[in-house]
């Protein structure tokens, strides 16, 4: 093998493994020190402050040694034996993070921890390159193109270790074995650069005609005199160069982060997504090291051209903004033609991630060689030039990556930290042109009036979702058109861990939406989440004390305070999740302004996993487990930890979402918790949501226990939500337990924290049906609910609820309302099966009327209300069926009733509004628009 390409072969792989590292490491240390951003961010900051140390470090050794491809070797063997290491320090770590930490957030614990793990095995990394350099570059007609010819190489290997690792070994060898073949790779590559640095102390020199004396020694360079051409920085000093070089590296850094944030609102939270999102940024800045590289030593002023590049990525990152906030709109279409397959809608998201960002990070990833040769007039001086501009740069992308992340999203949004980072660039190109033109110091000022006067976003295209929704969107141009431009924003906020936002849609539903995905709504939510709050309640043996692991909208949080306990501590992850919540607080029963209920921001898992105190019962509410991180609370060591959290009697419950989930993903998680508790049961709420319940020993229900417990909670939220009025209504929820569930779940792999497996299997969900839950199949499943002590009545009412209901179940996944009501007596009391009558009313309502058949439109209409009173669609049917008739009176007044029935809706009083200005009753009308201008002004717009 020809030396040179041996020696890219080398530093590609160094490249890849640096990037396989990153993602495994921060998935491991996720487990110790938690998923807060902060958290994340700090693990994220020492990995690269490592690169910059070690660079710094590397660049006086290399410019010393007298073999830098053996030094260069054993660098590498360095991080392979620290990598192989890593999951014992890791393990160390969490020792000294529980002695720091109770439960709480530990800045602390996170800082020892992380640089215990991270800064040896980094700074050997950030060493590769000046190391490299010494050996490499020592030509001087070409060390431009040679020191940008390593940059670009390394940062190529960094793009293939990307996509490996996110599409191929993690999801086929999974974090073990990953981490073994990277660290073997890493030996290996050692093995060869101390054998061939025996051989070759440098590399050998291109040049037919060397200069001086002791060029005929393979060991020292040439430096040839320097041209006019390339003439090395005048006026400007190279501590400028290096401070404009930071600042580029923040912008570079500020954009990623705030790019990652915006695309993440249409390419989804997967894993698979950020993988694509990393890959289509660094391939940039690899493609604009291998072109500046190629050219650099030929420009006529290369701080010019450094200046010039700043402004370049200023410009193309400006025009970028408006598009993105357009984005998930102009994607509906192409990803709805794509559903079905994972590979297309994969290859097509890259392609569109990676012609958005092309020209910025072409020109981002130029600036290291041109300022690595401005700077650098021999080569002699390239390792200590290199060492000097990775680590400057380097240490204005870490400022950049944690301003950007808790600093500047939070306070200026997405689209104000991409306007900042275009200043930053701009600040850049004036640090450079000053000298020369007083007015440059001008330029950060257009990207001030940027974002003072730029377009802005609208909230509700950032919430489109296609990702998840394009395919019901895109046939649905009525649907599109109400998701894309109706909706009152009641409160959205891009803050550090998500953007979240808070919609009162048009027809009365109350929405929270965390990165575009619907996370919770007060209509098609509420039976689902009040019985996740209910269920443990009901079946605890004591009920003083709760801990909760997720807020969501506080449905379930009010449901678990319906009952008579004393305190309740509920864990949010997200404080704008928090802050969201309070607009749900008059729809449920404010929870929390209880005086039982406390506020933790922080990580759930950490505060089982670290805390002391038992609870009466532990609820789990996760989002889908197709979000990354998602699948480190469902885990073997997750429902352990919600084990030793339990007192005596105390009650486990997990959400495990059906919707879109493959079935082997579902019985997995099944049979990661009947590992830790094999006395588990299967409950569900509606076809899509199912509840894992655990306790120490099996369940023994008391008939009379239960029958007091649930009349007590009749009235309150937790009633009304699960309609549960009577013990045998419990049947229409349990589905499996003991032996039954254990032969559903089957044999097969758990998932544990060494292994959190799922991260890559359940997001292929996404795109087709093709091995989905089998709804069907698990709902015929259905057994007797065990109650040892009910009487010959109850057993047999038990039992008739059980026998009819698959049959019901079925009729209710499909839209046949004639055989909905022909099944109906088998649990008529429903809520799930109100809820379908509602829809399927409504929808032949409107048949009937357009037939006009008003009066048995009407009949039907009113069955909605009773059904459905918070449904806004049936008050405005039946209102306008009233005027069709000529009862006018009668009209006005459904709409009055509508809006006294959900005063929370803005949309019911402009209804009645624009019903009334038809009518010509102009004052009137005018009172109810002020009422709306009120609550939200944007609905009356233009």
């Amino acid at each position: 093998m020809p030396l040179r390409v041996a020696i890219t072969l080398f530093f590609v792989l160094s490249g890849a493994t640096g990037l396989v590292y990153q993602v495994l490491w921060v998935r491991m240390l996720g487990l110790v020190l938690g998923h807060s951003v902060l958290a994340i961010s700090l693990v994220v900051g020492i990995f690269m402050a490592g690169l910059g140390l070690g660079a710094r470090l590397g660049a006086v050794r290399a410019e010393r040694s007298l073999r830098p491809l053996q030094s260069y070797g054993v660098l590498e063997a360095i991080i392979g034996v620290l990598a192989l290491l890593s999951p014992v320090l890791i393990s160390a770590g969490a020792d000294i993070f529980g002695r720091l930490s109770t439960g709480a957030e530990s800045l602390l614990g996170i800082g020892l921890v992380a640089l215990l793990v991270l800064l040896p095995p980094t700074t050997a990394m950030g060493a590769t390159l000046p190391m490299l350099t010494s050996w490499y570059a020592r030509e001087q007609d070409t060390l431009g193109k040679d020191m940008g010819w390593l940059y670009a190489v390394n940062t190529s290997g960094a793009v293939l270790g990307a996509f490996l690792a996110g599409f191929v070994l993690l999801p086929a060898l999974g974090q073990p074995g990953t981490l073994q073949l990277a660290a073997g790779l890493n030996l290996l590559v050692a093995v060869g650069a101390i054998a061939l640095g025996r051989r070759h102390p440098f590399a050998p020199l291109r040049q037919a005609q060397v200069h001086g004396e002791a060029a005929q020694l393979e060991g020292l360079s040439v430096a040839a005199p320097e041209s006019a051409a390339g003439a090395p920085p005048g006026a400007v000093g190279a501590r400028t160069v290096l401070f404009a070089f930071a600042l580029s590296g923040a912008a570079a850094l500020v954009n990623q982060v705030a790019w990652s944030r915006s695309f993440e609102l249409f390419v989804g939270s997967t894993t698979y997504s950020f993988s694509l999102i990393v890959c289509a940024f660094i391939a940039g800045l690899a493609l604009g090291g291998h072109v500046l590289a190629q050219w650099v030593d030929r420009a006529p002023d290369r701080v010019l051209l450094l200046a010039g590049l700043n402004l370049g990525v200023a410009l193309s990152g400006a025009l970028l903004i408006p598009l993105i906030g357009e984005l998930p709109l102009l994607l509906i279409e192409p990803l709805a033609s794509l559903n079905g397959s994972f590979l297309a809608v994969q290859a097509f998201v890259f392609a569109v991630l990676f012609g958005l960002v092309l020209l910025p990070t072409t020109l981002m990833g130029g600036t290291y060689p041109v300022a690595v040769r401005a700077l650098a007039r021999t080569s002699e001086q390239a390792p200590r030039v290199v060492g000097r501009a990775y680590g400057w740069n380097t240490a204005g992308a870490v400022t950049g990556a944690l301003l950007c992340g808790l600093v500047l999203i939070p306070s200026l949004g997405l689209r104000g930290s991409l306007w900042l980072a275009a200043s930053i660039n701009l600040l850049a190109a004036s640090v450079l042109l000053g000298p020369r033109q007083k007015v440059a110091w001008l330029l950060p000022a257009l990207g001030l009036i940027g974002l003072l006067f730029g377009p802005s976003w609208n909230p509700r295209h950032m919430n489109l979702a296609p990702h998840m929704y394009a395919a019901d969107l895109a046939g649905d141009p009525a649907a599109l058109e109400a998701m894309a431009e109706q909706g009152s924003v009641l409160f959205h906020e891009e803050g550090r861990g998500a953007t979240v936002t808070v919609l009162q849609r048009p027809e009365g539903a109350r929405v929270l939406r965390i990165n575009g995905k619907t996370d919770a709504s007060t209509q098609s939510d509420r039976l689902g989440q009040g019985f996740l709050g209910h269920l443990p309640l009901l079946l605890a043996e004591q009920r003083e004390s709760v801990m909760m692991v997720g807020l969501g909208s506080g449905m379930s949080l009010s449901a678990a305070l319906s009952h008579p306990i004393e305190h309740l501590k509920v864990v949010e992850l997200l404080p704008e999740v928090a802050r969201a919540a309070e607009h749900f607080s008059d729809l449920v029963e404010a929870p929390l302004e209880d005086p039982r209920t406390e506020l933790v921001i922080g990580d759930g898992r950490q505060a089982l996993v670290y805390g002391d105190r038992r609870y009466d019962a532990v609820i789990s509410q996760p989002t889908n487990l197709f979000v990354s991180g998602m699948s480190t609370l469902f885990t073997v060591e997750f429902f352990a930890a919600m084990r030793r959290s339990l007192a005596q009697g105390g009650i486990a419950a997990v959400w495990l979402q059906g919707y879109l989930l493959p079935d082997e993903d579902f019985r997995t998680v099944v049979r990661s918790f009947l590992q830790v508790f094999p006395e588990a049961s299967l409950w569900n709420a509606g076809p899509f949501d199912y509840f894992l319940i655990g306790s120490e020993l099996a369940l023994e229900l008391n008939s009379t226990e239960l029958h007091g417990r649930i009349k007590g909670s009749a009235q309150r939220s937790a009633g009304r939500w699960t309609g549960l009025r009577e013990v045998v209504d419990l049947q229409r929820h349990f589905l499996l337990d003991g032996p039954s569930l254990s032969a559903f779940a089957g044999a097969g792999r758990v998932q544990e924290d060494r292994d959190p497996f799922q991260e890559f299997t359940v997001p292929h969900g996404l795109y087709g049906s093709a091995g989905l839950l089998d709804v069907p199949e698990l709902l015929s499943l259905r057994q007797t609910l065990p109650v040892p002590d009910a009487d010959e009545q109850l057993r047999g009412e038990l039992e008739e609820r059980r026998s009819g209901l698959p049959a019901l179940e079925m009729a209710l996944l499909g839209s046949d309302l004639d055989r909905i009501e022909e099944l109906a007596a088998a649990d008529p009391d429903h809520p799930f099966l109100a809820e379908r009558r509602a829809r399927l009313y409504h929808a032949r309502a409107l048949q009937l009327a357009q037939e006009g058949d008003y009066r048995q439109a009407s009949q039907l209409v009113r069955q909605v209300i009773l059904l459905a009173p918070d449904s806004l669609p049936a008050w405005r049917l039946r209102s306008a069926l009233l005027h069709q008739q000529g009862d006018i009176p009668a009209a006005i007044s459904q709409l009055r009733q509508a809006r006294g029935a959900q005063p929370w809706n803005v949309y019911a009083t402009l209804e009645l509004a624009r019903y009334l200005e038809q009518l010509g009753r102009d004052r009137s009308a005018q009172g109810f628009y002020a009422e709306v201008r009120e609550q939200d002004p944007s609905l009356l717009l233009p």
